[in-house]
């Protein structure tokens, strides 16, 4: 299998308390084959959090000055500048409903320094500033665009700067879908297919939904679609959710050739919360277990067994559902739990699903179980069978002036590149490693981290911390 692309969408969100601004923004990255690459900024705009003053038709309204730059070397690249206002209320202390803008921008392949500033003009002292390093592709060979996230969309009758491709698309800013949205409407554009297949050639485009702590397509949330070779293929496109249960996922889209190689990829991180439905699943009494892998199951210290090792991959919904099983010490509901976990990982395989799982849970009590803990209860058996095994180990187990040490190094994981964890033993004998820091999204980070693994010697603390820096970045 050739993966040409992997690209996602940079979705921000400023944390503010009530007293300050709340916006929220993502931007995506697109291809035009006679305009080049071009991006869009979708900013939404939190509207009782600005202040609000009447203007001459006799209502209130905010006003906000909008600032977007690219940077190269501190010389400005690209720049908009301008002034928006909201959704007009009654009064200035009335309903106050949030508003989204949509900006596109013409912009050379490159390395950017982004920053984009929001200043409430009505109360000049309430500003955000947002800086991040970006990079636009080139787009020269096949690859998917950005994924753009839509929330309603209907057909253009009157061309304003939300319309694309006949319709008029709003961009949904968040990656968090609550239980009141059913759907997950997205538009993603596929381009140069062309360049590699014939002209007019078939290949198909697969896009799905899997969990982000395994890679595992959730067959009930799968389309396959054929499409012609062409420079740009659009794809608008709809996933039912509601039956989907609180987690974190990925969205996503492959491209494949007719000899079933996947010639481009991409993948999008969204956060699901649908307490209606998982009031719904929890209810397994109805589970008919006759002729299922867990049918032979008798003994009830071995499910329970099963059951405890699933925990580094659970959902905090499926983590207390399944310390609720536990506790009732009912074979038959355990079983039914158990089962039902695997069935939704894999309804075609549930089995299969769990056989390379316990693989994998063997593995991590072969190497990192203690006399006190067995190895999936343990930091490293933890990491392990959540993100799969690191690309490569790094391990100091003599250094005079540290704590015995390991750091972990994943080159890819869903939606994240680049990925470190740092484990270390303080009580200097024995295989109990402990998790001290990780850039891992969602994990603990320590930015001291570096002290924590030094002995409490001063001569050790100023001169073995560039040697863990260094050590940490090799």
């Amino acid at each position: 299998m050739r993966k040409l692309f992997l690209l996602s969408a940079l979705f921000i969100f400023f944390a503010a308390n009530s007293q300050k601004l709340q916006v929220y923004y993502y931007q995506s990255s697109f291809w035009n084959p006679k305009q080049g690459p071009y991006t869009e900024i979708y900013t939404t705009f939190v509207g009782k959090t600005f202040k609000y003053a009447k203007t001459d038709d006799g209502k209130y309204n905010c006003k906000i000055e909008l600032t977007i730059l690219y940077k190269q070397n501190g010389e400005v690249k690209q720049f908009r500048k301008l002034n928006l206002s909201g959704i007009p209320a009654k009064d200035s202390i009335g309903n106050k409903i949030n508003f989204v803008d949509l900006q596109r921008m013409s912009i050379e392949p490159g390395k950017y320094d982004f920053e984009i500033k929001v200043k409430d003009l009505y109360n000049e002292t309430n500003t955000l500033n947002y800086t991040d390093t970006i990079t636009i592709p080139t787009y020269s060979g096949v690859g998917f665009s950005d994924i753009e996230l839509v929330e309603k969309l209907k057909p253009t009758e009157i061309t304003t700067n939300i319309s694309k491709y006949g319709y008029d698309l709003v961009p949904y800013v968040s990656d968090y879908f609550p239980t009141n949205i059913e759907k997950l409407v997205f538009l993603v554009e596929l381009y140069n297919t062309d360049k590699v297949l014939n002209a007019d050639e078939d290949f198909a485009v697969t896009y799905y939904i899997e969990p982000t702590n395994k890679s595992v397509v959730l067959d009930q949330y799968t389309k396959t679609e054929r499409y012609k070779a062409k420079s740009i293929n659009i794809l608008l496109k709809t996933l039912d959710i509601k039956k989907l249960p609180s987690g974190n996922y990925n969205l996503v889209i492959e491209a494949i050739d007719k000899n079933h190689e996947r010639i481009a990829e991409t993948k999008m991180f969204f956060q699901r919360s649908n307490v209606t439905w998982d009031k719904k699943i929890g209810n397994v009494d109805s589970l008919d277990l006759t002729g299922t892998f867990v049918d032979n199951i008798n003994n009830k210290d071995t499910i329970r067994e099963y059951i405890k090792c699933l925990f580094p991959i659970l959902a905090s919904k499926e983590n207390t559902y399944a310390n609720n099983q536990l506790k009732t010490d009912n074979i038959i509901l355990m079983k039914k739990f158990f089962y039902s976990y695997w069935y939704g990982v894999s309804n075609v395989d549930p089995e299969g699903e769990w056989k390379k799982y316990k693989a994998a849970v063997n593995t991590v009590n072969k190497n990192y179980s203690s006399q006190i803990q067995k190895g999936y209860e343990t930091d490293r058996g933890r990491i392990f069978l959540k993100y799969g095994p690191p690309n490569s180990i790094r391990k100091r187990d003599h250094s005079p002036g540290t704590y015995p040490y390991e750091i972990w190094h994943y080159y890819s994981l869903p939606n994240q590149g680049n990925k470190r964890v740092v484990f270390y033993n303080p009580n200097l004998v024995g295989e109990n490693y402990e998790l001290v820091h990780t850039d891992i999204r969602g994990e603990i980070s320590n930015p001291g981290w570096e002290s924590v693994l030094i002995r409490n010697n001063e001569e050790y603390q100023r001169s073995y911390g560039d040697y863990l820096k260094q050590d940490y970045n090799d």
